[in-house]
């Protein structure tokens, strides 16, 4: 038993020993997959070190599971971290909107410590205003992606995030948080859900971000006497613009009753090669056959 022991201790010492630094350090940056990456780290305690210092990108699934401090103690070097609070019933309104899930800590942490970050994602967790003030000051300059919820923290963003190239934003409703995106000339990607701005902000935003190569908006306010005028003035060359008008579906609640649902207008516009697809249902109207 106690020669076991020692071949086991052995065996350990040799599995780093026989490969050297340089040809780890050679291998490890093409490991990407998280759990490829998990196993590597279990193998030996230098092999551990060596996952620590070239993982670029991180996700946690639940953000009590660890703390800020322990990730940046593990993980210095990170370039991506994608980070979720509140479990996944919250997204069906079964979780009270305070219950937690509060990027407060994590933002401090990342302004002090995350000199590489380059991607920030928060899912199902509270941000406020505060700490896109923080995340703006300390990594507007480099920070290429963040999804946030609100648009008073718009401004901050646009006056310090100038390599900011994808904005998703959640529960807006203020028109001059789209004057702000004006300060974004990098943005590409542009996702907009229950902001009820008009057609006419829609479309002044959208002629000043000449680099935006995607957008999608959902429950915008729709001009009832001519649906779509206004978005006409996002018309450019290679760009798709696609309706679908507010309208009514029956969907079945959860007591099994039939229940009348008011589905709110949409825009799906995109850069595209290709021209204007032809295989869209007849509740998506092409801008062009507006009016």
């Amino acid at each position: 038993m106690e020669e076991e022991n020692q071949n086991s201790k052995s065996n350990r010492t040799n599995c780093s020993s026989s490969m050297s630094d340089v040809v780890l350090g050679c291998v490890m940056p093409y490991i990407h997959d998280p759990r490829d990456r998990d196993a590597v780290s279990l193998v030996c305690r230098r092999w551990y070190e060596l996952d620590a210092l070239t993982r670029k990108h991180i996700t946690i699934a639940f953000c009590y599971t660890t703390s800020p401090d322990r990730l940046r103690r593990r993980f210095k070097h990170l370039e991506s971290l994608k980070l979720k609070g509140k479990p996944r019933a919250a997204m069906f309104n079964l979780i009270p909107e305070d219950w937690g899930g509060f990027v407060t800590p994590w933002v401090n942490e990342i302004a002090e410590s995350f000199n590489c970050l380059k991607s920030l994602h928060f899912r199902r967790m509270i941000v406020t205003d505060s700490d896109l003030e923080v995340l703006a000051k300390s990594r507007g300059r480099v920070l290429q992606t963040r999804n946030v919820i609100g648009d008073r923290g718009l401004e901050v963003l646009a006056s310090s995030c100038r390599r900011l190239k994808r904005l998703r934003i959640e529960l807006g409703a203020d028109e001059q948080g789209m004057e702000d995106e004006e300060g974004c000339p990098s943005l590409q990607k542009l996702e907009m859900r229950g902001c009820c701005f008009t057609e006419s902000a829609l479309a002044r935003a959208v002629m000043q971000l000449t680099s935006l190569r995607y957008l999608w908006v959902q429950g915008y306010r729709a001009s009832s006497s001519n649906p779509g005028r206004d978005l006409s003035a996002m018309v450019r060359p290679f760009w798709n613009i696609e309706l679908i008008p507010p309208r009514k579906v029956v969907v079945v609640n959860q007591v099994g009753e039939d229940v009348v649902v008011e589905q709110p207008a949409h825009i799906l516009a995109y850069y595209s090669l290709a021209g204007p697809r032809t295989d869209f249902p007849n509740s998506v109207v092409p801008l062009d056959l507006v009016g």
